[in-house]
């Protein structure tokens, strides 16, 4: 990403990935962010709050990046929360069967 577009890479920052919780609203359930498994991110320093309807054009424009590295993104949940991506299953039991978690 930050070879095929500078300006996407440059407005990218990070709420955070590592963060021992549960999913808000969810007291008993760990969240992915408790693993390391999921990030939050930023545009240009501005986050999306969760529920809300929207999402910014630099982290839709993430998007194919991180699915094509076999993560998923929040938005389209429920309760959306676009900037959310998530390590897919699939891709955990990849790195697992690798050893490199």
């Amino acid at each position: 990403m930050k070879a095929e577009n500078p300006a996407l890479y440059a407005a990218t920052g990070t709420a955070g990935m590592l963060c021992v919780r549960c999913i808000r609203g969810y007291p008993k359930v760990p969240s992915n962010h408790a693993f390391g498994a999921a990030i939050d991110l930023k545009m240009n320093g501005q986050l999306v709050p969760l529920n809300a309807p929207w999402a910014q054009k630099g982290t839709l424009d993430l998007y194919h990046y991180f699915h094509a590295e076999g993560w998923y993104w929040g938005a389209d949940w429920d309760r959306p929360d676009s900037m959310h991506f998530e390590v897919s299953d699939e891709k955990m039991r990849i790195w697992g069967a690798l050893g490199m978690i």
